[in-house]
């Protein structure tokens, strides 16, 4: 049945990454704003995963906590598609952002518990929620279902597909009292009293936070295909094919998010960072070199390194570095550090760029965030061992 959670709560996210963008523009925010509005989207987005992975790690009710952010989130729809006034709409943004933004840290840590020990790999579950958002991003582009135009039929798709997966969480069951863990000179996490089995008072070694700052820099250099790209496909490149692009960088992801397991056995999570950082990069590269249909679909074919690889390896990458109890919130701080904040400031410098340079300067420069992240690999690949 988390198969089935994952399906529902990316189909959801099918509605929610293209087309939210598109829904503060319709009502009428320019570049400036809407990245300032994304920004806060993120900001808020940031400080859920903390209030409630805490509070997941306590009760070991992870579905219970996740109906409730998906069933909550839904009554901010309304005055979110209605709303023209700035100060309103950042208000009511943030508080949807701080429920519905919270799912996946909540999902991926509870999959992380359920499944382990039985042998299954993360992205053997993660890949069927890519799976659902290619199902919604293929209907929407080729039958009549979302109006891209309309933020009213924007926030019913949002507010139905979230109400779907919160049905799907019923059925998932409590997650297992965890087993004392005993700490070795090897482990990198530690606390002051010696005993890892709690997450207070956790101390995460050097490596840990280099590898949130090479994700930080990762996720930065994806701003402009994840936050602004149904933007300069629809009103730049006039082309009406924003459901299609996204379906296509969905279904790219799903064979390395399948095969993710077996690449990380082989080749570990840091250099597997390496390589998605590099895909990133040449991405952004691609879509400045190459504005046109064609460059949109090169550049939507690297989602497969740039995410379906890139997301597992960082998410085995929190969870081989934080005990058990304490997962809730490594989930958090990944959520928050490495991908909220780097969001967060990448849509408001993403939106200026655009008001004053256009969308190639935003390419340009947003490649070199990954190009950092390459370099800082090569000087610290050593501490991430």
């Amino acid at each position: 049945m988390l198969r089935v959670s994952y399906f529902a709560l990316f189909a959801f996210y099918a509605i929610l990454s293209p087309f939210l963008q598109l829904m503060l523009g319709d009502l009428g925010y320019s570049p400036v704003r809407i990245g300032l509005l994304l920004g806060i989207n993120e900001a808020a987005g940031m400080m859920g995963p903390f209030v409630f992975g805490r509070l997941a790690d306590r009760t070991r009710r992870d579905s219970l906590i996740l109906i409730a952010v998906a069933v909550v989130s839904t009554a901010f729809l309304v005055p979110l598609a209605f709303s023209r006034n700035l100060l309103v709409t950042a208000v009511v943004l943030a508080a949807y952002a701080f429920c519905a933004r919270s799912t996946i840290p909540l999902i991926d840590t509870q999959s992380s518990h359920l499944i382990e020990g039985t042998g299954k790999s993360y992205g053997s579950i993660r890949v069927f929620g890519s799976l659902g958002f290619i199902a919604i991003s293929v209907a929407g582009q080729f039958l009549p279902i979302i109006d891209g135009k309309s933020p009213t039929s924007i926030a019913l798709w949002l507010g139905g597909t979230a109400l779907v997966f919160a049905a799907t969480e019923l059925f998932i069951p409590r997650r297992a009292v965890p087993k004392p863990h005993v700490e070795n000179s090897a482990s990198p996490f530690r606390n002051a009293t010696g005993d890892s089995g709690s997450g207070a008072g956790i101390r995460l070694d050097a490596a840990f936070w280099i590898g949130i700052a090479l994700i930080f820099l990762g996720r930065f250099g994806l701003v402009p295909s994840q936050s602004f790209l149904s933007i300069w496909v629809r009103d730049q490149l006039h082309w009406n094919a924003v459901s299609g692009v996204w379906a296509l960088s969905a279904a790219s992801e799903v064979p390395l998010m399948y095969l993710s397991g077996r690449l990380i056995k082989r080749f570990g999570s840091e250099r597997l960072i390496a390589v998605s950082l590099s895909a990133i990069l040449l991405r952004n590269l691609i879509y400045a070199l190459m504005p046109n249909p064609a460059g949109v679909v090169l550049g939507q074919l690297l989602h497969s390194l740039c995410f379906g690889l890139f997301h597992p390896v960082s998410i085995n990458f929190i969870v081989t570095r934080v005990p058990a109890r304490a997962r809730g919130l490594g989930m958090a701080i990944y959520a928050a550090v490495g991908t909220g904040l780097s969001t967060l400031m990448g849509n408001v410098l993403g939106g200026w760029v655009i008001e004053k340079a256009g969308f190639e300067a935003l390419f340009w420069i947003f490649a070199i965030f990954p190009a950092v992240g390459l370099l800082g690999f090569i000087v610290l690949r050593k501490r991430l061992a």
